[in-house]
């Protein structure tokens, strides 16, 4: 079965920003035990780790311009879904702060 490229590019980028997303949300349950998860918690450690995650999540786009050319699916989906990249990290962090998860990711 051949998947449609504009579906391929999508999907390829989004399994590299759940990638990058898990490692730092594994990173947060790591440093915080589970009784010292907050809301608080969660905003400082989103704080600390904001500008290296958004690099990282740059990082990942030029791959994807490098690696798939400038045409104009590659850039619409990185343009399209930069928004949901950033605030994957956020929600799922949040999320693992709270005592039910209230925030949701869906694209």
């Amino acid at each position: 079965m051949h998947m449609d490229p504009d579906k391929k590019i999508f999907t390829e980028y989004q399994a590299l920003i759940t990638v990058t997303a898990d490692k730092y949300l594994n990173l947060y349950i790591q440093q915080v035990p589970k009784e010292n998860r907050s809301l608080e918690t969660a905003g400082d450690f989103l704080t600390k780790h904001d500008q290296q995650f958004r690099r990282e999540v740059a990082r990942i786009g030029v791959d994807m311009l490098h690696d798939h050319g400038l045409s104009k699916e590659v850039q619409q989906v990185i343009l399209e879904y930069n928004s949901w990249a950033i605030s994957k990290l956020f929600v799922e962090v949040m999320n693992a702060s709270a005592e039910k998860p209230f925030l949701e990711t869906k694209i």
